[in-house]
Order: C-alpha cells, then sequence, then structure tokens
C-alpha cells in the first residue's frame, strides 16, 4: 500500500515458488560443499555447530 492505495499483491503461489527457489539454492550450495576434498574442508568445527 502506497498513500492508502493497494499498488501490489503477494499470493501463496508467489511465496511458494519463491520458497522452492531458495531450497533449490540451499541445496546447491550443499551439494557443492561435499565434493570439496576433506584436505579443505579443515579439522575444527564451525562455532554454531559445537555442542
Amino acid at each position: 500500500m502506497a498513500e492508502g492505495r493497494l499498488i501490489g499483491m503477494v499470493s501463496f503461489d508467489d511465496l511458494s515458488w519463491r520458497l522452492t527457489q531458495e531450497l533449490a539454492d540451499l541445496a546447491a550450495v550443499v551439494d557443492a560443499a561435499r565434493k570439496i576434498p576433506e584436505a579443505f574442508h579443515g579439522t575444527r568445527k564451525a562455532p554454531l555447530l559445537d555442542g
């Protein structure tokens, strides 16, 4: 809304499509990370994953 007038709408389909794209991007990153040789991963855990 702008100045009390409707200027656009977001549908459930819009949100669903966007989520699908985001999940596909995330899957591509995870897949690429799995293909990195262990020598490049290092031996330390990420700080947020410790525990």
